[in-house]
């Protein structure tokens, strides 16, 4: 982010995101941390090397006042580098939002015992209730405390989100969002058949930028 010699690099796009907060990312050349480290004299992009030569005696060099730091301040300040074919640097990506790395982990007695109405705020105005869990992200992972037979599963989730529903790893079902959303909203997810239920898995498939949700109750049945 302050390196002095990757901030002259070209910004890379991030697909399907306008401007916004956060930091900007620049591909790195892979042998560039070896040449920090001292491991290495220079790059091994020649296109690089004089931009490179220039920043670290411009931001680095000992004495400060010497012919070869202030014509290397020149250039950069000049334009000499602006002909350089960079675009092997250059690209987009999708940068992942931190919230998109986060996975919960719970446990079935996390949740609340008492099943949450049809139209409940998740938000709610306070966080007395130890079994409120009014905002997560991206995925939740439940454990079930004493695993038992199922037939199904009862759950309230916010009602902004489409989810997926896994149990023991394997996905079975789809909760697409339909009408108003910051509200709970009730679901009945039926097991193809009788099965040990010891983990149930809850994940958002995006419709929301920042993938936040939150679980009333679960309940398995």
């Amino acid at each position: 982010m302050s390196d002095p010699f990757i901030a002259r690099l070209p910004a890379w796009l991030e697909r399907g995101a306008g401007p916004g907060p956060g930091h900007i990312y620049r591909k790195t050349p892979t042998d560039y941390l070896a040449y920090v480290v001292g491991k290495a004299a220079t790059v091994a992009d020649e296109n690089l090397r004089g931009l490179l030569r220039d920043v670290a005696y411009a931001a680095r060099a000992e004495p400060l006042f010497t012919r070869h730091r202030f014509a290397a301040i020149w250039r950069l300040n000049t334009g000499h580098h602006s002909d350089l074919d960079l675009s092997e640097h250059q690209g987009t990506r999708h940068r992942p939002m931190v919230s998109e790395r986060i996975h919960y982990h719970l446990s079935l007695g996390d949740l609340a015992q008492t099943p949450k109405a049809d139209g409940a705020h998740w938000q709610p105005v306070t966080w007395r209730d130890p079994h409120l869990l009014p905002r997560m992200f991206n995925a939740a992972h439940i454990t079930v405390d004493k695993p038992r037979f199922a037939t199904e599963l009862q759950l309230s989730l916010s009602h902004m989100e489409d989810y997926e529903i896994h149990v023991n790893g394997a996905r079975i079902a789809t909760i697409e969002r339909v009408g108003p959303s910051g509200r709970f909203k009730n679901h009945t997810v039926r097991l193809p058949r009788p099965t040990v239920v010891d983990t149930i898995s809850i994940y958002v498939l995006g419709r929301h930028k920042n993938r936040a949700f939150s679980i009333g109750h679960l309940f398995v049945r």
